[in-house]
């Protein structure tokens, strides 16, 4: 796509034109099957024991580990895990700031994450190139270790009408799948097998906000109104409760060991109904995702399209609102959906 056409289509006064206008404008390149990002590596049983490196920031920080930990020590499976948590970072930071000695520990389980918004970390942090040498890094120290991507989630734009979250972080989890894609690209042509596996944790979110705002009947929160059922889960516009933690933890031992957790006992620190109510959400939804997502073909020739540039731009600019004339706003949406269009045109980098 020229620049000039580019420009045009950014111009769209509203975002629903800008969406129309970047659908008809980009038409999918040739696809190619995903490698198994979803499957679990093997079969765990009993006796399994795990050294976890968490490399991430504020949304993979405590009580999200102890949770972890805590559901693989009911199925049998000894879990211990070191944090290298930065607050707001990417991991081009993290990586700046010196990688934890790989070799100091023996680690064989990487979960690793970036920072939320997604098109800005692959525009200034390098998001594929990071990953990459961070997952190369970890599996020198231990070739058999096994890297998961952790994706985030941006913030809600409105903690009254989680509609246009939900909406944003369904058209993102692609790209999130791309980026895992274009790194496991670079690390099947160096003639390694170690490819990045991947937890939908922002999609999980997405859905169960979704279930909570739609079903009045859901386990443990029959009598809650909307806004009291998404205070149980975030307690800002981001950042988890302790009942939040809970579930993306739960999401994060079904993709890893692909272990059935409906029948666990609760945490004792939360309620029970609600806490099973969200494991039991958390593994039908992984089951859901296997099945419909494991081994779906997936356009990622360009996966960044003026249609999603376009409703990035809008999201982010509602949900970090700048001081300033509304000119000066639009004018640096403008400029953003141009800059990250013309950017990833021909893929990811």
């Amino acid at each position: 796509m020229c620049f000039s056409r580019i420009l045009t289509a950014a111009f769209a006064t509203s975002t629903v034109g800008a969406l129309a206008l970047g659908a008809a404008m980009f038409k999918p390149d040739p696809v190619s099957a995903e490698r198994g990002l979803d499957a679990p590596p093997q079969v765990f049983s009993a006796g399994n024991r795990d050294h976890i490196l968490l490399s991430g920031h504020s949304l993979t920080d405590q009580p999200y580990p102890d949770h972890l930990e805590g559901i693989a020590r009911q199925e049998g499976i000894a879990v211990s895990w070191r944090l290298e948590n930065v607050i707001g970072s990417s991991i081009q930071q993290r990586t700046a700031g010196g990688l934890v000695r790989l070799t100091d520990e023996p680690y064989n389980v990487l979960i690793i994450t970036e920072q939320h918004r997604v098109l800005d970390a692959l525009m200034w942090s390098e998001t594929v190139r990071y990953l990459h040498g961070y997952h190369h890094a970890f599996t020198t120290a231990n070739p058999a270790g096994i890297t998961y991507f952790y994706t985030p989630w941006i913030s809600l734009s409105s903690l009254a009408d989680p509609h246009p979250w939900i909406e944003y972080e369904r058209l993102a989890l692609p790209v999130w799948r791309c980026v895992v894609n274009r790194v496991n690209d670079k690390i099947g042509a160096a003639g390694r097998k170690s490819h990045i596996r991947f937890i939908p944790t922002s999609l999980a979110l997405a859905e169960l906000v979704a279930r909570l705002a739609s079903d009045p009947a859901f386990g443990g929160f029959e009598d809650w109104n909307a806004a009291d059922r998404l205070k149980a889960i975030f307690s800002d516009e981001v950042h988890l409760t302790e009942l939040g933690s809970y579930y993306v933890a739960a999401v994060s031992f079904s993709a890893i060991y692909g272990v059935d957790i409906r029948q666990q006992r609760p945490p004792a620190l939360l309620d029970a109904r609600q806490a099973d109510a969200l494991r039991l959400f958390a593994a039908d939804f992984m089951q859901r995702y296997r099945e419909t997502k494991m081994n779906e073909a997936r356009d990622c020739k360009a996966p960044v399209s003026l249609a999603f540039a376009s409703h990035y731009a809008n999201y982010v600019a509602r949900a970090y609102p700048r001081e300033g004339s509304y000119l000066i706003t639009e004018l640096l949406r403008i400029r953003n959906i141009v800059r990250f269009t013309w950017r990833f045109r021909k893929g990811l980098e």
